[in-house]
């Protein structure tokens, strides 16, 4: 957070940016949680002290608290100490369908779902393979909850190599073909998987003076 003080700064940046999401590590270990991709932590937690009250403001502040890159107790804590519905994994795949540290164990899925948030999967090759691999993922998630209100798509277009057929917005569209034609989805639940669940679970989390301020389309 490039501060001595990462809470005050956290702080000023709900007050005065309007922050209104934030993940809790990315590759590597920092100051408030481990990585699924780190050594873990010689602790028996996997938040730290000054993680837990980084939470403790979010919750406070209905700021959205992102899971993926955590490690496994990391999102079992996050979500034991956090409000209904607060918790997502934004761009973390289905471990059942792949096995990578990066993906959700179903009971990881199962864990977040049932508190209330969503479950992103990304394009990302190392985590999902092939679009035909996104596809089995959605449904995999969709199947193992029981509905497709939980279930999103979470690119991670910006930051990592995107499987063949997914590398620009304007092909997205194959994800729902895939979906109606290989898995039977109806029209609707293609749209709430394809942005309609994060509309409208984000538009809980915003604040109209924020929006209009900073321009930001929730």
């Amino acid at each position: 957070m490039g501060t001595a003080d990462p809470i005050t700064r956290f702080r000023d940046l709900i007050a005065y940016a309007g922050l209104k999401y934030i993940t809790l590590t990315h590759n590597r270990n920092n100051l408030f949680t481990e990585s699924a991709t780190d050594v873990p932590f010689d602790s028996i937690h996997g938040i730290t002290n000054l993680g837990y009250k980084l939470i403790q403001i979010a919750c406070d502040e209905k700021v959205i608290i992102d899971v993926s890159h955590s490690s496994d107790r990391v999102v079992v804590e996050a979500v034991d100490n956090t409000r209904f519905g607060s918790v997502w994994a934004t761009h973390s795949g289905a471990r059942s369908i792949l096995n990578n540290p990066r993906n959700l164990s179903d009971d990881l899925i199962l864990k977040i779902t049932d508190n209330g948030g969503l479950v992103g999967i990304p394009f990302a090759r190392r985590f999902v393979d092939t679009l035909d691999g996104v596809c089995q993922h959605i449904n995999h998630v969709c199947q193992l909850i029981g509905n497709d209100k939980h279930v999103a798509i979470g690119s991670d277009i910006d930051g990592a190599m995107i499987v063949k057929g997914l590398k620009t917005i304007d092909k997205w569209s194959k994800v729902g073909e895939r979906l109606s034609e290989h898995y039977n989805y109806s029209d609707e639940a293609i749209e709430r998987i394809m942005g309609g669940n994060v509309s409208e679970e984000f538009s809980k989390y915003t604040r109209s003076d924020h929006i209009k301020r900073f321009n930001i389309i929730a």
